[in-house]
């Protein structure tokens, strides 16, 4: 028999938890990136999210432009707006795209240049992160497991 070690990030689940929001992203700060499915967001979620969020005196920037498979340019868009509006962490939410694009936010929210030079490629020396702003992810789907892959990869 083979022996695994699995690390895996902190995980909330059950029924009513997205009512606990507030209180369990308290340590992270006080200025969150609401990164959204246009779909969730037409839904109503976002007002949802950001009354619990305002409720535990957190600012919220909503960012719901989100194409499946994001690209680099919508990350560094949504980085940009993170760093102006000096958010302290990303809530993502949404499926696996959703999930992608807040991660990468969070890196390069938090780092000098742009997305694409966080990328591993063959024909670029990839910059090194110092760091990445914390990400809260909220998945909508089952399946991609996005939520549990940490941003440092």
């Amino acid at each position: 028999m083979s022996n695994y070690k699995c690390a895996m990030p902190l995980t909330h689940f059950g029924g009513g938890k997205l009512n606990d929001l507030g209180e369990l992203v308290g340590e992270f700060g006080s200025r969150a990136m609401l990164a959204i499915d246009p779909f969730l967001d037409k839904s109503g979620l976002s007002e949802r999210l950001t009354s619990i969020l305002k409720n535990a005196r957190i600012e919220v920037t909503v960012w719901s432009d989100i194409q499946p498979n994001p690209s680099c340019f919508g990350v560094d868009e949504a980085a940009q707006t993170a760093r102006e509006e000096k958010c302290d962490f990303v809530v993502a939410v949404g499926g696996g795209s959703s999930m992608d694009f807040g991660k990468a936010v969070a890196v390069a929210a938090a780092n000098q240049g742009n997305s694409c030079q966080y990328t591993e490629r063959s024909d670029y020396e990839i910059l090194r992160l110092s760091r990445t702003v914390s990400v809260v992810a909220i998945p909508t789907t089952a399946g991609t497991g996005s939520e549990a892959i940490p941003s440092q990869y």
